[in-house]
């Protein structure tokens, strides 16, 4: 295996840390959004620093190809029709909470892979009432 430390010099994912850290926080304190201010700008170091150790290696296309991608993700130019998309957004909401409604069971549940799986077990719902369960694939799907 290829370590791009040893490519780039660098001392590698040094600020790693900071993602663990915050893990399932919603609200980050200053200390926390500092730590992860310096964590990307350790990767984007890191990321300009196997740019240019590649450099030259690269086809022409695939630079169009970098070019190409980076524009889209810095300058995007997207159309939406706001009224539509919260429309359609309203209506997969209310679908949502009619699902749930049906399950009785918690949203906070049904997050969660392990959770869930027990919980559909020990639901009073059956397959009859439109949940069809395949644990060997890990799916789960509420029907109608």
């Amino acid at each position: 295996m290829i370590q791009l430390p040893s490519i780039t010099g660098s001392a590698g994912k040094v600020k790693q840390a900071a993602l663990y850290d915050i893990k399932d926080k919603w609200e980050l304190s200053q200390e926390e959004k500092n730590a992860l201010a310096l964590y990307a700008t350790d990767d984007v170091d890191d990321t300009y620093a196997i740019f240019w150790k590649m450099l030259d290696e690269l086809p022409e296309t695939e630079l169009k190809l970098i070019d190409i991608t980076m524009k889209m993700a810095c300058e995007p130019v997207m159309y939406v029709d706001v009224p539509l998309a919260q429309e359609a957004l309203d209506e997969e909401l209310g679908k949502k909470a009619n699902a749930l409604s049906k399950v009785g069971i918690p949203a906070d549940e049904i997050m969660s892979n392990r959770s869930s799986r027990n919980s559909f077990e020990s639901s009073a719902l059956s397959p009859d009432e439109g949940v069809r369960t395949d644990w060997s694939a890990g799916v789960c799907v509420l029907q109608g």
